[in-house]
């Protein structure tokens, strides 16, 4: 049975390609394909939302996100789980980076302590995409190197979502 993102996935991939195209680092298929798909997931609230406290409460905060990864301290039960939540971190850095970054500054998606400062969240996203390429390179070798382009090309991508802001807004 077909998702909504599986709809939407079309929709969104001719406008992720336009967006990125000035972007030398980012004319990457796997990496416009990936972008498109969160992009479609994340149209789906339970998704986007898909990490919950132990009452069933969505998590949003981003320090909280990263504290429930963390295998030691947080709720991360496997290496598989911890890297699931690092992958879900890397997304929501990137989309609320790139698509709604004035979002950045509000302690709902911030830090208690810390400046609520957009450097803070490309931080964490480029982390969680790097623990995710190494967790990739022992279990899942064909995707590391995607998670690798997505650290490194961190602040391209998010801004390539800000051109697909604007062609969707």
């Amino acid at each position: 049975m077909k998702q909504a993102a599986d709809y939407l996935r079309p929709f969104f991939n001719p406008i992720v390609r336009q967006a990125f195209s000035p972007f030398i680092e980012l004319r990457d298929e796997q990496v416009q394909e990936y972008i498109a798909g969160v992009l479609a997931g994340f149209c789906a609230s339970d998704h986007l939302w898909n990490i919950r406290d132990a009452d069933g409460r969505p998590v949003v905060r981003m320090e909280d996100l990263v504290m429930r990864a963390d295998p030691v301290l947080g709720s991360a039960v496997s290496f598989g789980e911890e890297r699931n939540m690092r992958q879900h971190i890397g997304d929501y850095s990137l989309f609320l980076a790139g698509l709604f970054p004035e979002s950045l500054k509000s302690s709902r998606f911030g830090w208690v302590d810390q400046p609520k400062d957009p450097v803070d969240i490309v931080k964490v996203g480029k982390e969680s995409y790097s623990i995710v390429a190494l967790f990739d390179e022992v279990e899942n070798p064909k995707e590391a190197p995607l998670f690798k382009k997505l650290s490194r090309n961190f602040e391209l991508c998010a801004g390539g979502l800000r051109g697909v802001a604007c062609e969707i807004r």
